[in-house]
């Protein structure tokens, strides 16, 4: 067996296990085609508008660190060689993350991509993704703090948000300290990068919680930001694509311990993975579609 027919075997094989495992949280939480019908006449376009700006914004923001690391990176090799080069392959790899595991694929991505630039190597580009990723994985475990407060000892909004900048303190202090052994390349950005990073992540937080009212989802908006970090850590585990199952075994069981309805707290991550893909869609078809424009005008 050649290694094309092994990838498409662990394709497939990792969507049926994501496919799986939703069926049988379907089959644990009692799921009716009453409560899917319902879930499916409960989206709100004002606030899927909102899910769809923030989706772009956290885009652009993907992109412009992107840019940073690859300037300090590559150097002069780093520049954007096209116009939109990397706001066209975040996105890309962003959507694409829907069929594979998503750190495979901005990781992956981010190397084959870096390849096409003059004077830089795949092997670099891989480096800047695993970096730029392992930011943001590192950041979202700050805010761990403040999830354990609410989860554990019943605490408020007030409580997370110091027990998380207290997290987040801690992440930035061993930053600073070992600044020290990191590339020498990430040395002199390491701080916007991490801000960079710091705002995707609060971004990202925020487009969950604006997808409760575009879902139309029962939820407290407090148990679906502090269920964000714990969720995170399923990404350590790359199984299916863009933690098909995972995710959503991961929600409905965070969820449902903070107090959550059982129904409602399966159904959220359905339905907003669902608007995710849409919104991902339709940032990506219009943004080829503006790149053909423009280039359609340079030629002419």
């Amino acid at each position: 067996m050649n290694k094309t027919w092994q990838k498409a075997w662990v394709t497939v094989g990792g969507l049926a296990l994501g496919l799986g495992l939703c069926v049988f949280l379907f089959l644990h939480v009692h799921l009716t085609t009453h409560d899917f019908a319902v879930a499916a006449q409960s989206f709100s376009i004002g606030p899927c508008l909102v899910v769809l700006f923030l989706t772009y914004l956290l885009m652009l923001m993907g992109a412009r660190k992107w840019a940073l690391l690859s300037a300090s990176f590559h150097g002069a090799a780093g520049r954007e060689p096209s116009c939109g080069f990397f706001m066209r392959h975040t996105l890309w790899q962003n959507w694409i993350g829907q069929f594979v595991p998503p750190s495979v694929a901005i990781v992956a991505g981010r190397g084959l991509a870096t390849r096409t630039m003059e004077g830089a190597s795949a092997k670099e580009g891989l480096w800047s993704g695993l970096w730029d990723q392992g930011m943001e994985f590192a950041l979202l475990c700050g805010f761990l703090l403040g999830a354990f407060g609410v989860l554990g000892a019943g605490y408020g909004w007030a409580a997370f948000f110091a027990l998380s900048a207290l997290g987040l303190g801690l992440i930035a202090g061993g930053a600073r300290v070992g600044r020290r052994w990191l590339p020498v390349a990430l040395r002199p950005i390491l701080w916007p990068a991490l801000g960079w990073s710091l705002a995707r992540v609060s971004l990202t937080i925020l487009r969950l919680v604006a997808g409760i009212g575009a879902t139309g989802a029962l939820l407290s908006p407090l148990n679906v930001v502090v269920a964000t970090p714990v969720t995170g850590l399923l990404a350590l585990i790359p199984l299916t694509p863009g933690n098909l199952g995972l995710a959503e075994w991961g929600w409905q069981g965070v969820l449902a311990y903070a107090g959550e309805n059982p129904v409602q707290a399966a159904l959220y991550p359905v339905a907003f993975r669902v608007l995710v893909f849409v919104a991902q869609s339709l940032l990506l078809g219009g943004y080829e579609a503006f790149l053909f424009i423009i280039n359609g005008k340079n030629k002419g």
